[in-house]
């Protein structure tokens, strides 16, 4: 199917959307975070992540998971410049 991998790329965002979202809150995001894993597929992602409180339309849920990225891309920049590899 043309585009699968789209549902892979959005699903490690929203994995580290989440990621940084435990970053910010710490502990207090833990046991939010357990319910979302324990109901599954029971409801629309949507739906559940308003349930821990975010909001899947608004742009600061998917800056926290991009700017993760970024940051790996510029270690991996810095490490290979270190190794004369750039």
């Amino acid at each position: 199917m043309p585009f699968y991998v789209y549902a892979y790329t959005s699903g490690e965002l929203f994995v580290l959307a989440l990621y940084a979202q435990h970053q910010q809150e710490g502990d207090r995001f833990v046991e939010r975070y357990f319910k979302l894993l324990s109901a599954g597929g029971s409801k629309v992602p949507a739906r559940l992540v308003r349930e821990l409180g975010l909001d899947i339309a608004d742009r600061d849920f998917w800056h926290g998971g991009c700017d993760l990225i970024a940051e790996r891309v510029a270690q991996a920049e810095a490490l290979a410049a270190s190794t004369g590899a750039v």
